[in-house]
């Protein structure tokens, strides 16, 4: 018993890792720690995982030496991270990933908890942004903002792409009840988070691609939650379409996604659009996997072959194109839950 305990640690170790991705009780400047590269060394054993990363390093270091006041290490290191986790993850048995579900599972939970706690008390909040972030006593400016609180991440962006993630696995493991999936939306509510709305929208949508019969289930679910909030939290569910609302009254005012988001105080559409070139002759910050890449390699077409070979290699286009969105569009890079449908198996 003790041994077949031991020879499942994987699947543990890594959800513990992958929900404590924000935990940084030292204060340290940056704000999402990839625990789970510990288990690199297991990795090694194979030639593609360690070749790839090896490259992806080295594109860090060349540009490192050009672009030194850049974050090109720090990318190359989120990216190699990013694919760690992926591959972790793919390389689990059946038993490892119930483990990895079941950490998942608490976690969900555990953050609706404390999430409602932040809601009624911000010195709790600030309290918990304390521990697990280096924005310490900002829960007044998430408040002020739109009424928002963060889990256990730095910002409701953040923990909305966690959570959003781990409702992608818990899914593709067939452990996504009812009962979670509820707990999501409430908390989606909680974080307010454009990013996360749109997050969860979609996924909901792979969902129901996917097996339409569970899916369907959920649906009373979301009726419930919606009439419950528009009976108890008229107010709180203003504020929590407001930015939406705001976003796409400048969208049109603008007649530019790009020029919007600007307005927005956001750069993210406009750097992963800018990394859409043949020739990238400058380094800026990527906020994707493919973005990042595309600037490591300074040309789209560097993430574009590896695809192109993942596809001859794999033949499961059709994982792939679902994880086109996230690949292209999603972030933190280093939150690798968003991105297992790469590895999902076809069906028999």
């Amino acid at each position: 018993m003790f041994n077949y305990k031991i020879s499942n640690w994987k699947g543990t170790y890594l959800g513990v890792a992958t929900c404590l991705i924000f935990f940084n009780p030292f204060h340290l400047n940056n704000e999402i720690y990839p625990y789970w590269i510990l288990l690199f060394p297991l990795l090694l054993t194979n030639v593609q995982v360690f070749i790839f990363c090896l490259v992806i390093l080295s594109l860090g270091f060349i540009n490192y030496l050009f672009y030194a006041e850049s974050r090109t290490l720090i990318d190359s290191l989120s990216l190699i991270s990013l694919f760690i986790g992926v591959y972790s993850y793919s390389s689990l048995n059946n038993e490892e990933k119930r483990n990895l579900c079941d950490v998942f599972v608490i976690f969900i939970i555990l953050t609706f908890m404390v999430m409602l706690i932040q809601k009624l008390n911000p010195q709790f909040h600030d309290f918990i942004l304390k521990i697990f972030s280096s924005r310490s006593a900002l829960s007044s400016f998430y408040i002020d903002r739109n009424g928002a609180v963060t889990g256990f991440s730095p910002e409701p962006a953040y923990g909305a792409s966690l959570i959003v993630g781990l409702m992608l696995v818990l899914f593709l493991n067939h452990r996504l009840t009812k009962s979670i999936y509820l707990l999501i939306i409430f908390e989606i509510y909680l974080f307010r988070s454009i990013t996360g709305i749109i997050y969860f929208i979609y996924t909901s949508l792979v969902m129901l691609s996917s097996d339409y019969k569970i899916h369907i289930k959920y649906k009373y679910y979301l009726l419930t939650f919606l009439v419950f909030s528009f009976i108890f939290f008229t107010k709180d569910l203003l504020i929590f379409i407001n930015r939406p609302y705001e976003f796409i009254k400048l969208l049109f005012s603008s007649g530019s996604l790009v020029s919007a988001e600007e307005n927005f105080g956001s750069q993210r559409i406009v750097n992963v659009l800018s990394s859409f070139k043949f020739f990238i002759s400058d380094y800026i910050t990527g906020y994707s996997p493919f973005a990042v890449f595309s600037y490591l390699g300074h040309s789209f077409l560097i993430p574009l072959i590896f695809l192109l070979a993942y596809i001859v290699m794999d033949k499961n286009s059709k994982y792939l194109i679902l994880s086109l969105p996230f690949l292209i569009f999603g972030g933190p890079v280093m939150v690798w839950p968003l991105q297992s449908l790469l590895v999902e198996k076809k069906k028999k």
